[in-house]
């Protein structure tokens, strides 16, 4: 007998000034725009789509993630007007260990406006209460200094330096560990 697995419920989120949600095919071409800005596809280690047929797969691996319950993710989207301001994941979901791990990239034109930080908060939360993760990661290349004041502005831990443990073209980068547990949110910048 094989027993049907619920998919994850991928909400549209409100959060302050922007909103988050659900990807879906039709975000192909904007995504394409805003996954081709340098900042974006250099930390994309090797998986920068480059075309729109690499986009809808890049997509498409990423809408089967709520129905495998591996994943969830969402445009991030100005309140006014709608525009893309970026993306956030809550990805490597392993629900058995109850952790998983938020991704985030913000357009150029909307750097330094809070998206991401505003954005980590929102899904981290939702991890924590919504889905019952424990333990929230974030990693991030060791010289992005952006990404430790986002994990630091959304209370996550530094927990250190993982040694060449991402591959990027033809070499090994460091990336830094952040963690954020669901006891955290008592007093911390996530409790409400």
């Amino acid at each position: 007998m094989t027993i049907a697995t619920v998919p994850f419920d991928v909400p549209e989120i409100v959060a302050g000034a922007y909103q988050l949600r659900p990807l879906e095919m039709a975000d192909a071409p904007e995504l394409l725009l805003l996954l081709a800005e340098p900042s974006l596809s250099e930390s994309m280690s090797g998986e920068a789509p480059t075309t729109l047929a690499d986009v809808r797969a890049w997509l498409e691996r990423r809408l089967e993630r709520p129905h495998t319950r591996t994943g969830l993710s969402w445009t991030v989207r100005t309140a006014v007007g709608g525009a893309l301001a970026g993306t956030v994941e809550c990805h490597h979901v392993i629900e058995e260990e109850s952790v998983a791990e938020i991704g985030y990239g913000t357009a150029t034109a909307h750097r330094g406006q809070g998206v991401a930080s505003t954005a980590v908060h929102a899904v981290t939360a939702y991890a924590h209460r919504a889905l019952g993760i424990h333990r929230v990661e974030i990693l991030h290349e060791r010289q992005n200094l952006a990404s430790c004041k986002v994990a630091a502005a959304c209370g996550y831990h530094v927990e250190g330096t993982l040694r060449g443990a991402m591959r990027v073209d033809e070499s090994f980068v460091d990336l830094h560990l952040h963690s954020h547990l669901a006891t955290d949110l008592e007093g911390g910048p996530l409790a409400v």
